[in-house]
């Protein structure tokens, strides 16, 4: 990173490319912030008229992404390096949440499966590593992202390894739970394999898998070039 005295005979438009080597569009990050908005008001709402509580972890994604890119375009009028790191931070650790909303609807799934009580202690787990796993990820990344913030150069390097550590585990992690999705859905043990019913659901965890697959196979790419790295 560069130093301050070199900032200091920056332009603000030359520190901004100097973070991000390229300048980033205004208006996509205002529209990004208005349709995160809009989509976490409505979970918001839903998740209380509803009670179903698990989903307030949609929420939290919403709301991180929302703070990531109000920070983003923040950076182009007052570049910082605390705000840079901060607004990736949050985009980078919001999806860990959104995980958490897919392992508690396997766990339901599993949970109403018609082979009794043995469903039910096998949902349970899963749904207990999963999350506590994907807790331990959480706080990898976030100790990661405290070092990023960081003056010392030492310092800074030892958080990228640690968040290119915390997201490579993830996509461990979540390469089992990948596994163990289409099991419940095409064993014949659980009843969804010819329910039709169910397959919208299905298809829709199939989706946010794959969302999450390259999001996350990105985000590796990104942090093992350096944080300042041609995907930073």
């Amino acid at each position: 990173m560069a130093d301050n005295s070199y900032l200091s005979l920056l332009t603000t438009e030359q520190i901004v490319k100097l973070y991000y080597h390229e300048t980033p569009n205004r208006d996509a990050a205002i529209t990004a912030i208005a349709l995160f908005s809009a989509v976490t008001v409505i979970l918001l709402a839903t998740t209380i008229k509803t009670r179903a509580w698990f989903m307030f972890a949609a929420v939290v994604t919403g709301a991180m992404e929302i703070g990531g890119y109000v920070l983003r375009v923040k950076m182009l009028s007052q570049p910082t390096y605390i705000t840079y790191v901060v607004s990736y931070a949050f985009l980078v650790i919001a999806p860990v949440f959104l995980a958490i909303v897919e392992y508690v609807c396997l766990s339901k799934l599993i949970h109403r499966a018609t082979s009794g009580k043995s469903s039910t202690v096998f949902g349970k787990a899963v749904s207990g590593f999963m999350i506590v796993s994907e807790i331990a990820c959480l706080g990898i990344q976030c100790a990661a992202a405290g070092r990023l913030t960081s003056t010392e150069d030492a310092t800074r390097e030892i958080g990228r390894k640690m968040m290119l550590t915390g997201l490579v585990a993830q996509v461990g992690f979540f390469t089992v739970f990948t596994v163990i999705t289409l099991y419940v859905h095409l064993s014949a043990i659980f009843g969804y394999n010819r329910n039709p019913q169910f397959e919208f659901l299905f298809g829709a965890l199939y989706t946010t898998i794959l969302l999450i697959y390259v999001r996350n196979v990105f985000r590796i790419a990104e942090f093992a070039q350096g944080f300042f790295g041609y995907l930073a």
